[in-house]
């Protein structure tokens, strides 16, 4: 039996025709100003829902990290646990 997880990977990755839950989708973060979407905010909305999170990233600033610190204390005051991983872009 395929999980709602699996069926909502197969949509994104290999069919978008297979029906499964939007919100366990891959989407594309892009910010885009004309429609008013911002990678920020869709991975704060991201962590607002979570029970566990994992980041692997190339590339990290302080200012990044700022952006996102509040709501990193706040989960671990929640007892959410999390990683993440930090690379250079050519050792990732």
């Amino acid at each position: 039996m395929t999980s709602d997880l699996e069926k909502a990977l197969l949509t994104g990755f290999l069919d978008k025709n297979i029906i499964s839950d939007e919100a366990l989708q891959p989407k594309l973060l892009l910010n885009d100003h004309d429609r008013g979407e911002k990678i920020l905010s869709s991975i704060l909305n991201s962590l607002d829902a979570c029970d566990e999170f994992w980041f692997s990233t190339a590339f990290v600033t302080s200012s990044g990290i700022a952006c996102i610190h509040n709501k990193l204390r706040e989960l671990e005051r929640k007892g959410v646990n999390g990683k993440i991983l930090v690379s250079q872009y050519l050792n990732f």
